[in-house]
C-alpha cells in the first residue's frame, strides 16, 4: 500500500501471504511475527484498487439537517426538521412519525460508512437491484447541501441491503451498514397503505 498513486517510495504497509495446506499465513514486512488467518478473512480482502477507498460516505450533523425526502414506489414523504427531536410531515405528506427515532436515524445517516464496497462507476444499476421503485433517501442541509442514497437488493442473511451513492461524480454501490439499515426500515420506509 502506498500513500499516493505512482509514489514508489512511501510504502504505508506491506503484507506477504502464504496459502498452504495447513493454513493461511500472513507476515508484515516490519515484523518478525507470522499470523494465521481464516479463508473467510482472506476472501474479504479487497481485490481491486477501488475497494481500498475510505468507507466513510459522508459526515454531517443532524442539527444541520433541514429536511429528509423519502421516495418509494412512486410515493414521496417529506420530513421537516424543526429542532432537536422535533420533526413534522411537510404539507402533502401523510403518515405517522416518531420524531426521536427519526432524529436517531438521521444522526446515523450523518455518519454513514459503507460495510463494504461492491461496485465503482456503476453503469448497470440492475446488477445491484437498484430500481426507481425502491427506497431513496435525500437529506437536505440548512446550508443547501444534499446527500442521497438509493437502495437495491436486500441481503437477508446480513440484515441489510445493497445501496448506491454518487461520490466524486461516480456512482458507487456498497453494503449498507446493518444497524443503520434496521433504523431505515423501521422509520424511513413509506408503508404501502399510505397514499
Amino acid at each position: 500500500m502506498r500513500s499516493a498513486a505512482g509514489d514508489s517510495n512511501a510504502i504505508i504497509a506491506q503484507l506477504a501471504f502464504a496459502v498452504q495446506t495447513n493454513g493461511i499465513f500472513v507476515r508484515r514486512a516490519d515484523e518478525d511475527f507470522i499470523y494465521s488467518i481464516t479463508p473467510e478473512d482472506l476472501n474479504r480482502l479487497p481485490e481491486a484498487g477501488w475497494e481500498f477507498r475510505s468507507r466513510r460516505i459522508w459526515d454531517f450533523s443532524e442539527n444541520n439537517v433541514a429536511q429528509v425526502t423519502l421516495r418509494q414506489n412512486g410515493k414521496t414523504r417529506v420530513l421537516v426538521h424543526n429542532g432537536v427531536n422535533k420533526w413534522s410531515l411537510a404539507p402533502g405528506s401523510q403518515g405517522i412519525i416518531n420524531p426521536p427515532a427519526i432524529e436517531e436515524t438521521v444522526h446515523r445517516l450523518g455518519e454513514l460508512t459503507a460495510a463494504g464496497w461492491v461496485g465503482a462507476n456503476v453503469t448497470e444499476p440492475e446488477k445491484f437491484g437498484l430500481d426507481a421503485a425502491n427506497l431513496e433517501i435525500t437529506v437536505e442541509l440548512k446550508g443547501g447541501g444534499k446527500f442521497s442514497t438509493a437502495f437495491g437488493t436486500e441481503l437477508p442473511r446480513a440484515n441489510t441491503a445493497l445501496a448506491a451513492v454518487t461520490l466524486d461524480g461516480e456512482r458507487w454501490a456498497f453494503v449498507f451498514p446493518p444497524v443503520t439499515y434496521q433504523f431505515v426500515l423501521s422509520y424511513f420506509t413509506i408503508p404501502a397503505n399510505v397514499p
